[in-house]
């Protein structure tokens, strides 16, 4: 639920409300910041705005993909919860591995979802529709 509600606050109230009046970029930014603001811990802000921006640009094109995403996010932390009851001395090497075969994976994901987002026939379809509703 914090997923589909953070999502249809921030993304689809928020952000929307914000590209109104700001450019696209501008308008993610801010959202992203909000959105890290509420948060209320200093530490993850700069990777909580990070997350933002990626959300904010999915959102750009459809909701539901940033709802997926943020879902997955959200579960990939729940699942790291018993990993996280060894002391630091116990912890299995393996999971050191683990965290940053998850992080890079987490990278290249919405990389990769960003540019399936962005790539050319959306841009060009775009175009046709905007094209056709000035005339």
């Amino acid at each position: 639920m914090p997923a589909v509600c953070e999502e249809i606050a921030f993304r689809g109230f928020v952000l929307r409300g914000l590209h109104h009046g700001f450019r696209q970029r501008n308008a993610v930014l801010l959202s992203s910041f909000f959105f890290g603001l509420i948060h209320m811990d200093v530490f993850p802000f700069a990777p909580t705005l990070l997350f933002g921006v990626v959300l904010g640009l999915l959102t750009m094109r459809s909701l539901m993909p940033a709802i997926c995403f943020h879902l997955l996010h959200n579960t990939v932390l729940i699942a790291m919860i018993p990993l996280s009851r060894f002391s630091e001395d116990r912890l299995p090497v393996q999971h050191y591995d683990l965290e940053l075969w998850l992080v890079g994976g987490c990278a290249v994901a919405s990389a990769t979802l960003v540019w399936w987002l962005y790539r050319k026939p959306y841009a060009e379809l775009e175009c046709q529709q905007s094209g056709s509703l000035h005339r």
